[in-house]
């Protein structure tokens, strides 16, 4: 097998076409230089140079084997490089799984962040909810998470990033909306609601049944995705709390109440990753998370 020293010889000689100039170019002596020019063609039986008695030329297979060889002595120079950018997590790729929710403005912010800082970075996304996130990152499907609390998983790691407030939701021309931020939850208890899924949206879930004291029965339908809450309050089939940050859906056809109950109603957004990773981007995530706190979701 011919070596990387015999490639770099040949293209010394085919560059001057001239072994004198080649060797003193390479700081060596003719001989050796003639000898690891035969040792090649050995090798690779053919012969890359015409020899005469007015100087040297490429023959044909010559000078194809010129081009394969500046390509391979730059994989050669860059492979350290891009092995080491690999390592430091500044080349490679982040598996992210998201909530529906944290779609609609926060995940936007956070890839603009990433690309910021890690621009050859390639990101796979992947809608999930919180518990399907927390058994991604345990089987290392994905690498981070946008998701909600409470993370009962071992090994989990958790930064709050985001906070939300809570609104209702009503259909366009809704009764409810002649009050509009007036509407207490006693108001509210006489409509059915559209509510979310206690196993897949346990979070929201949770949030109105215990801290709001909504009860399950009222709920006429229960789904785990907000976007589909608010287009059923929007076909008239029940009211829905709902993050406030929906309304970057823009639907003209529902309505949103901010009423006093929920005033001191936030939701928090989380990004998770597991202790166990191997992806080296992940040693970023500080970096990221510190310039994305600076960032304006409202924008």
């Amino acid at each position: 097998m011919y070596t990387l020293d015999q490639v770099r010889c040949f293209i010394a000689v085919a560059e001057e076409l001239h072994f004198g100039r080649a060797a003193e170019r390479l700081h060596m002596t003719q001989p050796p230089l003639s000898r690891q020019i035969q040792r090649l063609e050995r090798e690779i039986e053919f012969k890359v140079f015409e020899r005469t008695s007015s100087g040297v030329s490429l023959t044909p297979a010559g000078t194809s084997f010129l081009v394969e060889s500046y390509r391979l002595l730059d994989r050669v120079d860059t492979a350290p490089r891009k092995a080491k950018l690999i390592a430091e997590g500044r080349i490679g790729l982040i598996r992210i799984g998201y909530t529906a929710v944290s779609g609609y403005n926060v995940l936007g912010h956070l890839l603009t962040c990433i690309r910021k800082h890690l621009p050859d970075v390639q990101v796979e996304l992947t809608e999930q909810v919180t518990s399907s996130q927390i058994e991604s990152l345990q089987n290392h499907s994905i690498d981070l998470g946008l998701a909600r609390p409470p993370f009962d998983g071992e090994g989990i790691i958790s930064q709050p990033i985001y906070t939300d407030n809570m609104a209702v939701v009503i259909p366009k021309g809704h009764p409810l909306g002649q009050h509009r931020d007036n509407v207490s939850l006693d108001e509210i208890s006489k409509y059915p609601m559209v509510m979310f899924s206690p196993k897949d949206a346990e979070y929201f879930h949770d949030l109105l049944t215990r801290e709001l004291g909504i009860s399950a029965k009222q709920g006429k339908f229960q789904v785990t995705d907000a976007a589909t809450i608010v287009g059923l309050v929007a076909q008239d089939h029940g009211i829905a709390i709902v993050p406030s940050s929906t309304k970057v859906l823009g639907r003209s056809d529902v309505e949103y109440l901010n009423i006093p109950a929920l005033a001191d109603i936030a939701v928090e957004l989380h990004a998770i990753w597991h202790t166990d990773s191997s992806n080296p981007v992940l040693q970023h995530i500080p970096e990221i998370m510190s310039d994305f706190s600076t960032q304006s979701l409202d924008d």
